[in-house]
This record gives structure tokens, C-alpha cells and sequence, in this order.
């Protein structure tokens, strides 16, 4: 509809002598398209009664720039002017384009939807597609190459250069292909390519065997035990994939060791991914233990087959399942010669030691005394008196003034042999 204020001034202009009423007028401004509102030769009709109304409509077809044409007629109230005509504003021109007070030839960049485009700068013969949701007469218009229909809109695609259509970014994830590393995943390693796993909101590449993780999907192989990714499940008791130098590969834990408490009661594991045994054990086969070693009727850490060599503490004195010396005086396993014992160094007694020599037990002597680890002449067990001194080793003495050797009462010695009064 023409603007009742630049109306006014074009009547002004041609008939500034006719008196003019808003109700002559009115139907002149309702319409722009001329055959409808100025009969064959401008004669009047039902939208533009009287000689003054149609006489203002033949201004656009007069061949002159008057009014308020920014053309020769064409521009403001009338028809748009065709590229290269006068303009103030893109509504002169056909092309919608007013540049330099000029109007443009319709472009690719310039703004508008004109010339064969199907929407602002794309589509058409415009190389770019338009994007999903804007018009399109035919597949070629979208940058997808998918159109509704004619006169309709593009649809969103994987090969239209945005992210739509449930994309997790540009034309990857949800119903396109997976995205690749560093390209937006929103949660779900399902919407990254092979090879890659969704950490947070972006697509990152899978882990090696023997590096740390949350989840067996963040590892190239699918599996992921004790923290790290492995080469396998590594369910089984008694196996680990955090071994060492072997971290990543799933192999047997050391025997003896149970980490994860995953035997029952003491056993423990015997290197071969199985729960047996541990020292100390009672046992009656060597299969029954994680060292494989039954002795003495024990699970034993090694094998203790030598002489005067046992297992158990009754024999040695030390903890069931600790090979060590057997004590001397000792033959459990009777293999000393005739009334021979062992001498608590790994051997048979050899004979008797002399007073004053050292001794483990009464049975190493010649004396059958064995008193502050020598052997003595005497039973020497009386407080105050020992056969360890210096210069009468062998010989039970008197213990210095002030020792104390148990005394009632924690007296010290008199040197006399006796405890203090």
C-alpha cells in the first residue's frame, strides 16, 4: 500500500489545483498492481474512481522520473526498477539489492534472495546449497541434496556441512557416520568412529594394553582388568594384568602371593593361576602346596631334602614350613651313623667337644654341659656363676660385682658367686 505522506505529494504535483479529499484517494492507495486499478487507457475503475485517481496511477507508465520514482517510472510507489536504474533502497529494485544508488544485478553474496535463488544467497544457480530448513524447488538447491519437494524445504542430511538431523557434531554421530577424534560425541562412544571411544564429550582414540582406564570401551582390545586395559579378561583366580614389566598381559601371579584375597582361608597362589597351600601347611603331598613342596609332614618354601635339614619347628626350632638346620643333638630323620645326632650346622656330630669350645646343645660336649653356649664342667645354672668368661671359658666361675644374672628382687651380683643381701 502507497504511504498516505508520499501519496499526498504526488497528487500535490500533478493536479496542486484540484481539491482533494482523503475518500477520493483511498481506493487509489489500497492497490499497486496497475492493470488492476487503472482500466485500458487509464480510464477510471471500481478500486480507483474519478479522473484524479487514475491520472496519479499514470505516472508509472507516463516514460518520465516523477513522484516519487527513484527511475524512469519505477521505484517508490511504482513497479521495482530493473538492475542499473536509480534507487535509495533495496525495495526500488527488482533484485531487492541498492548499491552505490544503483540497482545491483542479483549475486551469491549479496544478501537477498533474488535472480534463481530459493533462498537468500543459495540454491538456484548459486554454487551454494541451501542449508536443512530453508527453501528449495528441487534436490540441487540443498547443500544435502535432499528437498521436500517443489516450492518446499531442504532436509537435514550427513553431507550437508551443519550439525542437525540428531548429529553430534558436523555430518557425524547419531544416524551419520561416527565422529573422529576430538569431534563432539555427547556422551556415547556409539557416535565415534571405530577405533575411538567417547571420553566425556569428545571422541578420543582407544588405549593400548597397560594403560590405566575406566572401562574395557576405552581399549582397543574390549577388556580392561585391574585398571588397566588388558589383553583379555583376566577373571580367572590367582591371574593379574598388573604384573610388572607384564602389565597388559594377563599372566599368573607369583606363588605365594594372593593380592586380591581371592583363595579361601591361608592358601595363596601357586604361580600356575591356582589356589593351593602356603608354608606351614599341614600337608601328605607336594601337590597340595603353592611351593610344590610337602616336608616334615608341612607345606615347605623349598625343597629341604640335605642331612640334619628340616621343615618343621619341632626339628629346628623355627617357624613349620622354613627349611633350616636341624637342632643339634637332633635326628628325626635318623640319618646320622649308630648314637650320632646332628650337630645343628647341617651335619652329623662328629664326635665330642672339649670344654670351653662352643656348643648348642649338652649332647655336643664331652662333658654333656653346654652352658652360655660353651661346653662347661659343670651344669653351671646357678645365678651369679657362667662359663663364658674371658680367660675360663669351659670353667663355671663367679660373675663380676654388679651383674646381674636374676637375682630376687633384680639384685646385682656380689662377685662372689651369690646375689647382694
Amino acid at each position: 500500500m502507497i504511504g498516505s505522506s508520499r501519496a499526498w505529494q504526488l497528487l500535490t504535483g500533478l493536479a496542486g489545483a484540484w481539491l482533494l479529499t482523503s475518500s477520493a484517494v483511498t481506493g487509489c492507495f489500497a492497490e499497486r498492481d496497475l492493470t488492476e486499478v487503472v482500466g485500458a487507457g487509464g480510464a477510471p475503475t471500481a478500486s480507483c474512481p474519478g479522473e484524479l485517481c487514475a491520472a496519479f496511477l499514470r505516472t508509472c507508465t507516463d516514460g518520465q522520473r516523477d513522484g516519487d520514482e527513484t527511475g524512469t517510472d519505477c521505484g517508490g510507489s511504482c513497479a521495482r526498477c530493473p538492475d542499473g536504474q536509480p534507487c535509495l533502497t533495496g525495495a526500488d529494485c527488482q533484485s531487492a539489492v541498492c548499491t552505490a544508488a544503483r540497482c545491483a544485478p542479483p549475486a551469491c553474496d549479496d544478501g537477498a534472495r533474488n535472480g534463481a535463488e530459493t533462498d537468500v544467497d543459495c540454491g538456484g544457480t548459486c554454487d551454494q546449497g541451501c542449508a536443512a530448513g530453508q527453501r528449495c524447488g528441487e534436490n540441487t538447491d540443498c547443500a544435502g541434496e535432499q528437498c521436500s519437494g517443489p516450492n518446499g524445504t531442504c532436509l537435514p542430511t550427513c553431507t550437508d556441512g551443519v550439525t542437525n538431523g540428531g548429529e553430534t557434531d558436523v555430518d557425524c554421530g547419531g544416524p551419520c557416520k561416527g565422529c573422529q577424534v576430538g569431534l563432539q560425541c555427547a556422551g556415547s562412544s556409539l557416535n565415534c568412529e571405530p577405533g575411538t571411544y567417547c571420553e566425556g564429550t569428545v571422541c578420543e582414540k582407544l588405549k593400548g594394553n597397560g594403560v590405566a582406564c575406566e572401562s574395557a570401551e576405552q581399549c582397543v582390545s574390549g577388556f580392561r582388568a585391574d585398571e588397566v586395559c588388558c589383553n583379555d579378561p583376566c577373571t580367572e583366580p590367582c591371574r593379574a594384568c598388573n604384573l610388572g614389566a607384564s602389565t597388559g598381559t594377563c599372566k599368573s601371579i607369583p606363588s605365594g602371593d594372593d593380592p586380591a584375597n581371592e583363595c579361601a582361608g591361608d592358601d595363596v597362589c601357586d604361580g600356575n593361576g591356582a589356589c593351593k597351600k602356603a608354608p606351614g601347611a599341614t600337608c601328605a603331598l607336594g601337590s597340595e602346596c603353592a611351593s610344590g613342596e610337602c616336608w616334615d609332614d608341612v607345606c615347605c618354601e623349598t625343597a629341604c631334602t640335605d642331612t640334619c635339614w628340616a621343615c618343621n619347628e619341632a626339628a629346628t626350632g623355627k617357624e613349620d614350613g622354613q627349611c633350616a638346620y636341624i637342632l643339634a643333638g637332633l635326628d628325626p630323620h635318623e640319618e646320622c651313623d649308630g648314637n650320632d645326632a646332628c650337630w645343628g650346622n647341617g651335619a652329623c656330630a662328629m664326635g665330642k667337644s672339649e670344654n670351653g669350645l662352643s656348643c648348642a646343645s649338652a649332647f655336643a660336649c664331652a662333658s654333656n654341659y653346654c652352658a652360655d653356649g660353651v661346653c662347661c664342667a659343670t651344669p653351671c645354672q646357678t645365678p651369679c656363676m657362667g662359663c663364658a668368661l674371658t680367660g675360663l671359658k669351659g670353667i663355671c666361675s663367679p660373675l663380676p660385682a654388679g651383674a646381674f644374672d636374676g637375682c630376687p628382687g633384680g639384685k646385682p651380683c656380689d662377685g662372689n658367686g651369690a646375689c647382694t643381701p
